[in-house]
């Protein structure tokens, strides 16, 4: 009797029975829940004599083995279902271990089992002896090992395979995996043609998240077209995505068309309070938009970043809207905290003040590294520091449209604000002079000096590096995320000559005048060389609030301090972080 008819049979058997049931019978809820399961229970066994049968009679069969394992996993693992046990699977795979060890196909299926440690080594171990195998198990394989190594957050190694599976096997539910992988890597135009080089997505969610990947692309109609292209085939796209990629692609009105009316009961989320913002901005109706900034939400600390943007945006739309509601209490806000930060300095300076009196008075005169330099314009350099790189976020804001490598707002930010300190700065960098900037050492002395400091922030470089991987510790914080944004952003658009200029030229021109001309400077007229320069450092490495990299950048500062006393001038602590700068840069194209 074949299996279907066993099922049946089970079926009509469990519906005679029911039909012949005392009434009273009904009334024990318990009593007809055991009916069922036996019902249950009779048909899986039927259904499992099949296969014992078929496998006495083709022994050899390892797609008939492995089906049956699937067969009792499927039970065994289901919470409804109790027809059959945990021992039941495991005998089944020891059995299959056991007979078909070498088998692909088996060898497929224990592996998609495999949940201990180092399983994505394993996997990666048996899918190269798959070189050989039939395309249909070894593109099962990928797609397995591919999961695995996305769900141990091995994102590097997880897209990989999903190219390979895409590209080899055609794999649909991979697509965006992949799609994103080269994105990252900065191969748009090979993730624009794998994703137009597979059929559209049969289900909802995998169109939803090719259209979702597609918002990241640097080609701002791609995600338009994905869409579009579901559309055509008959597949639904969820109504916020719809919205983004037109808003992506330029087309506000159509955007603002086709996503759903606000809803109090729905749940929402923050790209979508960025879209409806955005949209509201492009739109023109710039007082819907200010009706979004919330006052209380910027008093927290996930959101006070995402109102003072929003703020920022409005108020340079519509400059009189900061005195109005319900901007005003926010615009008191963000002078209470401008007049903050131009007053945190004095922490460190006004201290440093009188105790450079003190000292005098005991007549320990210290001597300062530039003539031109002292606390006050230290007091101000560190107030654009603070200031001009929050104001650039303010006015640049953060779009919900998906900003792409190649549009990022971390390279505008990084760019606008060195470049407007740098401006601000040109008269007391002119009366630094000339020894000021290059120093007295020479050529051939400085370089081997900077050679040197490089070599001792390389040693520190490589111990941090050893320590975050023996203690398994994260190295991904928001600095880091959004300085390799920056520079990849920049090597997309500017090349790799132009991104050297940004990020190891005009950068540290900016933090070496600050810490090392303004900051060392006007603490040493004050204090011993020691002191200042520990302080100096101390804070150059809070300014970069990256507390897994703290004692490099406190080193890097330690060494350019020193740099400067010892030749001079601010140009060797220069040279030395732009040489770090710029290796930084090369292994981003690189890698």
């Amino acid at each position: 009797m074949s299996t279907a008819r066993r099922w049946l049979a089970a079926l009509a058997a469990f519906v005679a029975a029911s039909g012949v049931c005392a009434a009273a019978d009904l009334t024990d809820a318990a009593a007809a829940y055991r009916r069922v399961a036996e019902t249950e229970r009779g048909a899986y066994r039927a259904v499992l004599a099949d296969y014992e049968r078929a496998t006495r009679s083709r022994p050899d069969d390892v797609s008939l083995a492995v089906a049956r394992c699937e067969f009792i996993g499927l039970f065994a693992a289901s919470e409804d279902a109790d027809a059959a046990t945990t021992a039941d699977d495991e005998r089944c795979e020891a059995d299959l271990r056991e007979r078909f060890a070498q088998a692909p196909e088996a060898q497929v299926f224990l592996n998609a089992r495999d949940w201990g440690d180092d399983a994505g080594a394993r996997g990666d171990a048996l899918l190269v002896q798959s070189q050989s195998w039939p395309p249909a198990t070894r593109c099962k394989l990928l797609e397995d090992v591919a999961a695995r190594h996305a769900m141990d957050e091995n994102a590097e190694r997880a897209g990989e395979l999903a190219v390979e599976a895409v590209r080899l096997c055609g794999n649909a539910t991979r697509v965006a995996q992949a799609f994103r992988h080269l994105v990252g890597k900065g191969l748009a135009q090979p993730a624009a043609a794998l994703l137009a080089g597979v059929p559209a997505a049969k289900e909802t969610w995998q169109a939803d998240e090719r259209v979702k990947a597609a918002l990241a692309h640097p080609d701002r109609e791609l995600a338009r077209h994905e869409w579009e292209r579901h559309r055509d085939a008959g597949v639904e796209v969820d109504a916020t995505l719809q919205a983004r990629a037109l808003f992506r692609a330029g087309d506000a009105q159509g955007a603002a068309r086709v996503l759903p009316a606000p809803d109090a009961t729905a749940k929402t989320t923050r790209t979508l309070e960025n879209l409806r913002f955005d949209l509201a901005l492009a739109t023109g109706d710039v007082r819907a938009a200010a009706g979004q900034i919330r006052f209380a939400d910027a008093l927290t600390r996930a959101g006070w970043m995402t109102q003072v943007e929003r703020y920022g945006r409005v108020v340079a739309k519509q400059p009189q809207l900061a005195l109005a509601m319900p901007l005003l209490p926010l615009t008191g806000l963000l002078m209470l905290t401008v007049a903050l930060l131009l007053l945190l300095p004095g922490l460190l300076l006004v201290p440093a003040h009188y105790r450079g009196l003190i000292r005098r008075q005991h007549g320990r005169v210290a001597e300062p590294l530039f003539a031109s330099v002292g606390l006050t314009k230290a007091w101000v350099a560190l107030g654009a520091a603070v200031l001009v790189p929050f104001a650039v976020a303010v006015v640049l804001g953060v779009g919900a449209d998906g900003a792409p490598t190649g549009n990022g707002t971390a390279l505008r930010s990084l760019l606008y604000s060195t470049v407007l300190q740098l401006a601000l700065f040109v008269p007391w960098a002119i009366g630094l002079g000339r020894v000021g900037w290059t120093g007295t050492l020479g050529l051939r002395e400085s370089a081997r000096q900077v050679v040197r400091c490089w070599f001792t922030l390389f040693a520190v470089s490589l111990a941090i590096g050893v320590w975050l991987v023996s203690t398994g510790g994260g190295a991904d914080t928001d600095q880091t995320r959004a300085v390799n944004q920056a520079v990849g952003d920049s090597l997309h658009l500017y090349g790799f000559g132009g991104t050297v200029l940004i990020v190891a030229l005009l950068a540290p021109l900016a933090e070496e005048f600050v810490f090392r001309g303004m900051l060392l400077g006007g603490l040493s007229r004050h204090l011993s060389f020691g002191a200042s320069n520990v302080l100096q450092a101390g804070l150059f490495a809070a300014f970069h609030a990256d507390p897994p990299r703290l004692p490099f950048y406190f080193t890097l500062g330690l060494l350019a301090g020193w740099l400067v006393r010892r030749s001079g001038g601010l140009a060797p602590a220069l040279a030395l972080h732009a040489l770090n700068n710029a290796l930084f840069v090369l292994l981003q194209r690189i890698f």
